[in-house]
């Protein structure tokens, strides 16, 4: 009877070791992992499982550096996959996409031991932003994964681990979303909202005539009169009465459009504004230090780019058709400023560039936009201005 039971014990021993030896193995697949996860193999391979087409990546491997990446989802899809030390970055000059799935992004040549993925960066096709997580894998510990913070609405009394799901009430909220303070007259909780001398929530009170309501005086301090305040902040006055070259209106001739016009140089451009010359040369004028860009040549395609502020940082500008793309191997960013950002060699007459996309140091998107109102040469700032008399015989001047 003892032997039968010793029998029975060890094999329901061995099944749970084997079970156990599945749970706690690290992944061999992509499809294994959660949504929007990647893991690195020891082999070199990285695994993936993303629920968005991947139009590029980038990031870093720990622990070693890497000589080559090829194969992959990456690679069916016609990426361009380069290894430059730690960095790995992944591309289409086509603009093709790995479809939203699971499997082998690509498999690097490591040059030692690798220790994980770092600096993750993933963007789909319209160069937003993909949340992708490493992978970390298992202990074998008997943590409870959960909130614990005990002032959060969903604190898990249970939990020895947090995974960052806390969620908190609102302000001057419970969980249950009940007010914890005063409402004021507008419904806002907490609010400052308060009603006025005439009765009215957060109403403009009585007027220096003691008018309430409708009932109050005019600019010119006629109690119920008809006077108004003009665009240009005269009561009754004649409104905006100096033309600009462009045949726009305005009160003083300091408020004539200087945007557009003739561009010498990236310092002529507005704040976050690109403009392509007919030579090929890019300016720019960014407030934002600039860690890479991407863009699209409309009207021709380019061959080569050199020079400018990114040859200055030691970018690598490639341009493949109409697609021109530049990224410091080396972490180095083109500082925040006015110039020319590179030189293009055209093939032949460009209408400008289109699908801008510009990041910062720490992979965000800098909004910048190209200045279609531009023309080349000359510069910004000057404007031919009328003034229009506003009298019984009206005079115009033009300077």
């Amino acid at each position: 009877m003892i032997n039968c039971n010793n029998s029975i014990f060890k094999k329901s021993f061995l099944t749970l070791l084997f079970f156990m030896s599945f749970i706690f193995a690290d992944p061999t697949d992509g499809c294994e992992l959660e949504t929007n996860q990647v893991y690195l193999t020891a082999s070199g391979d990285v695994l993936y499982n993303s629920d968005t087409d991947i139009a590029g990546f980038q990031f870093s491997v720990e622990g070693t550096t890497a000589s080559g990446a090829a194969g992959g989802s990456a690679a069916d899809a016609g990426f361009t996959v380069s290894a430059g030390g730690s960095t790995i970055l992944g591309f289409s000059f086509t603009g093709a996409v790995i479809p939203a799935g699971c499997g082998t992004l690509t498999s690097l040549t490591l040059d030692g031991v690798a220790t994980g993925l770092g600096s993750l960066v993933f963007s789909d096709a319209s160069a937003a932003e993909i949340s992708m997580t490493y992978y970390s894998g298992t202990d074998g510990n008997n943590d409870v994964s959960g909130c614990t913070d005990s002032t959060a609405c969903n604190y898990n009394a249970d939990a020895t681990l947090d995974d960052g799901s806390c969620t908190f009430a609102e302000e001057n909220f419970d969980c249950d979303g009940n007010c914890l303070v005063d409402v004021d007259c507008a419904g806002v909780c907490g609010g400052t909202s308060v009603l006025d001398e005439c009765g009215v929530c957060d109403g403009p009170g009585l007027n220096a005539d003691g008018c309430c309501g409708t009932d109050t005086t005019d600019c010119s301090g006629v109690c119920g009169g008809n006077a108004v305040v003009d665009e240009c902040g005269l009561c009754d006055g004649p409104g905006a009465d100096v033309m600009c070259d462009d045949g726009s209106m305005v009160c003083d001739e300091s408020e004539c459009p200087t945007s557009g016009g003739g561009v010498s140089g990236g310092c002529d451009l507005s704040t976050n504004q690109v403009f392509l010359s007919s030579t090929g040369d890019v300016y720019y004028n960014i407030d934002t230090d600039i860690a890479g860009f991407q863009f699209s040549v409309e009207g021709t395609t380019a061959s080569a780019a050199a020079g400018g502020t990114a040859g200055d940082a030691g970018f690598t500008v490639s341009t493949g058709g109409s697609t021109v793309l530049g990224f410091s191997f080396t972490g180095a960013v083109i500082p925040a400023g006015c110039g020319t950002l590179t030189s293009l060699t055209l093939d032949g007459e460009a209408t400008g560039l289109g699908s801008l996309v510009f990041s910062d140091s720490n992979a965000a998107n800098i909004d910048v936009s190209y200045c279609t109102s531009c023309s080349e040469g000359g510069s910004l700032g000057t404007a031919t201005v009328q003034i229009i008399h506003n009298s019984a015989s009206p005079t115009v001047d033009v300077y």
